[in-house]
């Protein structure tokens, strides 16, 4: 069905433009723990896709943080003590035809 939802596959979830949702939404963790932390990709663990005026995506992700800062609020903030790696729900809008490019992100740990 055009515009519906659908699973992405493998070869989806290994595309440049799914990598660079991916990367827009840990840029996004790292924006929000305000220069507490940087947070990496341990694995996609599944997403969809739709498409709608560009590509939208939503997944499901482990990541890992890593503490930039001695601050003793930044140890809280990026979950550092924690020895769980923990989970995000993620979304992105890739607008491919926007000059420049743009990605619209959401994340959300759960």
């Amino acid at each position: 069905m055009p515009g519906g939802w659908r699973p992405l596959s493998q070869v989806e979830m290994n595309s440049e433009t799914f990598r660079e949702a991916v990367t827009a939404s840990l840029e996004e963790l790292g924006d929000e723990s305000r220069g507490c932390c940087s947070y990496f990709l341990q694995k996609v663990l599944s997403g969809t896709q739709q498409t709608v005026a560009g590509v939208r995506y939503e997944w499901f992700m482990k990541v890992y943080p890593v503490l930039l800062s001695s601050n003793r609020g930044c140890a809280e903030v990026c979950n550092a003590a924690s020895e769980e790696t923990p989970t995000y729900s993620a979304s992105a809008w890739v607008k491919p035809y926007a000059d420049p490019k743009k990605v619209e992100v959401s994340v959300r740990q759960v």
